[in-house]
């Protein structure tokens, strides 16, 4: 169980309750999403940039 930040607090002092073996764990599946979306936008770039025939 974990405290809540106190009222007031900025993001920085909020980051503390953030475990590093969590962010670890989250970081592959991050990446995972950037590769995907970085994929998908240039399908979608290069479709735009096709003229239509």
């Amino acid at each position: 169980m974990s405290a809540a930040p106190p009222r007031g607090s900025s993001c920085a002092a909020s980051a503390v309750l953030v475990r590093f073996s969590h962010t670890i764990f989250g970081l592959p599946f991050a990446l995972a999403a950037v590769a995907l979306a970085h994929r998908h936008a240039c399908r979608t770039a290069a479709r735009a940039s096709t003229p239509a025939a």
